[in-house]
């Protein structure tokens, strides 16, 4: 079983947490979990597996802003982003 969680890191608190149904995977369910949190005035901050434009834009959406991991596996994306 996968969670999402959002975590509060100045207070270490976990705000809200959805289970991953086993029929969808990671970037699907966050989309869906990102729509029920305020985001405003937030930053969400993200592995490489929220490193889709979907999850940025619904991120942008709320609106609140984003931090993602790009890594090298990603080469167009890696080099426009440094």
């Amino acid at each position: 079983m996968q969670i999402l969680t959002a975590l509060d890191q100045h207070t270490g608190c976990v705000l809200s947490e959805t289970v991953i149904a086993s029929d969808t995977n990671e970037a699907k369910a966050a989309v869906e979990f990102l729509k029920t949190l305020v985001l405003e005035g937030k930053t969400v901050v993200g592995d490489t597996g929220f490193c889709h434009r979907d999850i940025c834009e619904t991120i942008l959406s709320k609106p609140g802003e984003y931090l993602i991991l790009v890594k090298d596996n990603q080469p167009t994306l890696h080099k426009e982003a440094i």
